[in-house]
């Protein structure tokens, strides 16, 4: 084609001016054939990948944000069950029983209760439970009612040190289920009694 155009303007025929806008027409068209799809093809993968990252953004977004609603869910069932303790624990009334209870740490723990207490706790109507973090330290145990001791249960069973509950109106946990498999051991030890 370049060839004929230079015979052309050579021949007079064509001037130069009409060359030039002949070449530049034919890169348009060139341009408008191939690189412009290519171009498209481009944008459209750039497009796609950018969309593959923000699905993945949403995505990590979204996992965090549960996490983050499961923290704060579990952070604020805590903040409840301690509300539920410091409203309605007390330190036992001095007494002439022992009420021994283990410790989370593992320590064989003692109170000295009245005889009322000690038969309330006998029968599962009050509770042993821890107060807090402190607990490992000493006096961070309190008494607490039994429906109380029921909804500390169902959130955190690990604060209670001492209920002897109705067994077959509490739900089994993990330990007990495994035990009953091994072999019928007792669901969970009683309390010690001198």
């Amino acid at each position: 084609m370049q060839n004929l155009r230079d015979k052309l303007l050579k021949a007079g025929v064509v001037d130069k001016k009409a060359k030039k806008k002949a070449d530049h027409d034919a890169r348009v068209q060139r341009a408008e054939q191939g690189g412009h799809k290519i171009a498209q093809d481009a944008e459209a993968q750039r497009k796609a990948v950018w969309e593959q990252q923000q699905a993945a953004q949403r995505e990590r977004d979204q996992a965090l944000e549960a996490a983050r609603r499961a923290q704060r869910e579990a952070r604020e069932r805590r903040d409840r069950v301690q509300q539920l303790i410091d409203y309605y624990g007390a330190r036992p009334q001095r007494g002439p029983r022992r009420w021994y209870f283990m410790a989370r740490s593992g320590a064989i723990r003692a109170f000295s209760v009245s005889e009322e207490e000690g038969k309330r706790l006998e029968r599962g109507q009050l509770a042993i439970v821890e107060r807090g973090s402190d607990a490992e330290e000493g006096s961070a145990y309190a008494v607490i009612p039994a429906e109380v001791a029921r909804e500390v249960w169902a959130v955190d069973d690990a604060l209670l040190r001492c209920f002897n509950r109705d067994w077959e109106a509490m739900p089994a946990r993990w330990w007990e289920v495994e035990q009953d498999r091994r072999g019928g051991l007792p669901a969970a030890p009683a309390a010690v009694q001198p």
